[in-house]
């Protein structure tokens, strides 16, 4: 099966990471029915009918990984800059609970 370029990146988010397409669409920065459209293209080289279809079909391995980490690593996404915000808002505020604990031992 040969697939595009940006079909392979689709693919690698929707099987390795993401499973909202509008998420991918964020990372890809392209529309969600630009997403669609790519996912029905891999279906349909693929023969398969959906997604968990096409997981039993398509092995994932350390090449759509690696490929999913830099997409994921050059997104300029929204999204991904408000979870990564998220995550560190909330290990300082575990941080400063357990610096709390540590002054009332």
């Amino acid at each position: 099966m040969k697939l595009t370029e940006r079909e392979l990146d689709v693919l690698a988010c929707v099987l390795v990471g993401e499973k909202s397409y509008q998420l991918v669409a964020e990372i890809l920065d392209i529309n969600k029915s630009t997403v669609n459209t790519y996912m029905r293209r891999v279906l349909n080289k693929a023969k398969c009918t959906d997604v968990a279809d096409l997981k039993e079909h398509i092995w994932i391995d350390d090449d759509l990984e690696y490929r999913y980490k830099e997409l994921i690593e050059g997104s300029s996404s929204y999204s991904y800059r408000k979870i990564l915000t998220i995550g560190i808002i909330i290990a300082l505020n575990i941080f400063t609970i357990i610096l709390a604990l540590k002054a009332f031992c």
